[in-house]
């Protein structure tokens, strides 16, 4: 773990590090494992700061936040889809580690009582299902230039937005702050949805994802679609985006392009994140081999109408463009 500076620091050890620090630690020859010898990937040290938070501030349980439709949430309303994790053998088995490391030494090695034995039973069973909620709800943070993991942690207003395959509306994360921003007309009484998965994947891609990441089985509009037809060819979908020309041609790019949108606008609404990223894409790439100025002018505009609608007027897309523009007299 690093901080920034010891101010961060101090403020961090207050807040939750100061548990989770002893919990680490453990002890110098502890009689059973503790949180830092257990093995395995950052999950027990993510549910470790999940416990240290709510041990030293146990009102975030039942706080509740007002959603943009005026119902109320707080985090013992989120979902931790226990049902599909029971018969998962490497996850129990881990979380039940995580319990052995954060239980008193003494009673690793000694004869309990049946009263001991069911408060650790219960303890265990909570413990399971915070973790079921932070398998199912948490983000990954990302740094300022987004392109680098920094952590997670979980939205609780933004845990409100169901995943769609085909989604009406956007989640940006900045910093500790996510903007949901509507990118299709959304019927009164239909909630917004978002999508929890990044790219082109056909409809067994990304069941077997959402299951495996969130444990739930998808069953959108577009999934029920794909289920009776195939949309389109997700193969050559995923061709296209890897494209390229024998020669330096700006007309086979154009045209490879346009395909790929034709493509896309089959499977999202016309300002999914991934349309509005791919024209400003294939802007930059036609520029760049002195595509006519007509041709460019149109794809200026038609690309700016999408970055503001898609990611806002102060999205950085934005500023790329502008770039672009000037690099190349358009």
């Amino acid at each position: 773990m690093y901080y920034c500076d010891r101010t961060c620091q101090r403020k961090d050890w207050k807040e939750a590090h100061g548990f989770e620090c002893k919990q680490r630690n453990f002890h110098h020859n502890p009689p059973g494992p503790s949180i830092c010898n257990l093995g395995g990937s950052e999950f027990k040290f993510q549910l470790m700061r999940l416990l240290a938070i709510l041990k030293k501030h146990p009102e975030r349980e039942h706080d509740e936040q007002e959603m943009y439709d005026g119902t109320k949430r707080s985090f013992n309303n989120l979902l931790s889809h226990q049902d599909k994790l029971e018969d998962d053998y490497a996850f129990w088995e881990s979380i039940c580690l995580v319990a052995m490391a954060l239980e008193p030494p003494l009673l690793i090695h000694c004869e309990m009582s049946e009263e001991t034995e069911t408060e650790l039973g219960e303890r265990r069973k909570k413990l399971f299902r915070l973790a079921g909620i932070w398998k199912t709800n948490a983000v990954v943070l990302l740094n300022e230039a987004q392109n680098e993991s920094i952590g997670s942690g979980i939205f609780i207003a933004q845990s409100y937005f169901d995943h769609a395959c085909r989604p009406t509306a956007i989640c940006n994360l900045d910093g500790l702050q996510a903007e949901v921003r509507a990118i299709a007309k959304i019927p009164n009484g239909q909630r917004p949805c978002v999508t929890y998965l990044a790219g082109h994947r056909s409809m067994q891609e990304r069941k077997v994802a959402l299951m495996t990441r969130y444990n739930f089985e998808c069953k959108c509009e577009r999934c029920v679609e794909e289920e009776k037809t195939d949309i389109i060819d997700y193969q050559e979908l995923k061709s296209l985006k890897d494209f390229l020309p024998p020669a330096v041609d700006w007309q086979g790019i154009l045209r490879a392009g346009e395909r790929e949108l034709s493509l896309m606008r089959k499977c999202y609404v016309e300002f999914d994140e991934r349309i509005s990223n791919k024209l400003l894409i294939l802007l930059q790439e036609v520029a760049s081999l002195d595509a006519p100025k007509v041709m460019l002018k149109r794809l200026v505009r038609e690309t700016e109408e999408h970055l503001r609608i898609t990611f806002g007027s102060e999205s950085s897309d934005l500023v790329k463009l502008g770039a672009v523009r000037r690099q190349y007299g358009i």
